[in-house]
């Protein structure tokens, strides 16, 4: 049998950008490149988790905005249960996102045991997200489990921001991570302003500290 991939959209207010998402996900489930769609409506106070529904794929709600950390357990919950072997997730903002561009990504992992995870970077106005702060990448969930119980893990996470990225790259050895950078993501404009940007580039720092990752220049200027 094939390993089984879940897709999971972590979400929260997105209702005017994840049907982008969703639209060429359910493309690539109907080539049988997934095996299944989750959205984790991470308690939306607009119309998102109404969107996935009339999508017809599988959706939990938190009744309060609890943060992307507690959404993606969520996913990882979702997933154990269903038996899936590699949890897919992807932003809810994806622009430019297809079919072709999922069933790339996913044939650097499917198959590949000694890939344990592989992120693709974006473009985000005129900036550049690298890799190691993308929401968007693969992970083999029997590499992540004793991870994700850990008191560290829970501190690292609770931080905000990338810190779930963040927390994700210090779990997994550099020989077991790949990198996509032939996707060309774009991501919707930044929304946070000045002093949100700041706050979470503080986030970042904070958690590298506690991971030993140095994640000065992952998110940047730069040209599309």
């Amino acid at each position: 049998m094939g390993e089984k991939i879940v897709a999971a959209v972590c979400a929260y207010n997105e209702e005017g950008w994840i049907a982008s998402v969703l639209k060429p996900l359910l493309e690539a489930k109907r080539s049988r490149l997934l095996d299944d769609i989750l959205v984790v409506d991470d308690g939306s106070e607009d119309m998102t988790g109404q969107i996935a529904e009339a999508f017809r794929v599988n959706v939990i709600r938190h009744e309060k905005n609890l943060g992307k950390a507690r959404a993606f357990m969520s996913a990882v919950d979702y997933c154990n249960k269903a038996g899936a072997d590699i949890l897919f997730l992807s932003d809810a903002d994806m622009l430019n996102l297809t079919e072709d561009k999922i069933g790339g990504f996913l044939a650097k992992v499917r198959g590949n045991p000694d890939v344990w995870m592989m992120r693709a970077p974006y473009f985000q106005g005129g900036k550049t997200c690298a890799a190691q702060l993308s929401g968007f990448r693969a992970l083999r969930l029997s590499r992540l489990a004793d991870h994700m119980s850990s008191d560290k893990w829970r501190e690292v996470t609770g931080l905000g921001g990338f810190s779930l990225e963040i927390a994700l790259e210090s779990c997994i050895p550099e020989t077991h991570k790949g990198e996509d950078d032939s996707l060309g993501l774009k991501s919707r404009p930044a929304g946070a302003g000045a002093s949100g940007l700041e706050k979470i580039a503080s986030q970042a720092k904070a958690a590298g500290r506690l991971t030993g990752i140095a994640v000065e220049g992952y998110y940047s200027g730069g040209k599309r």
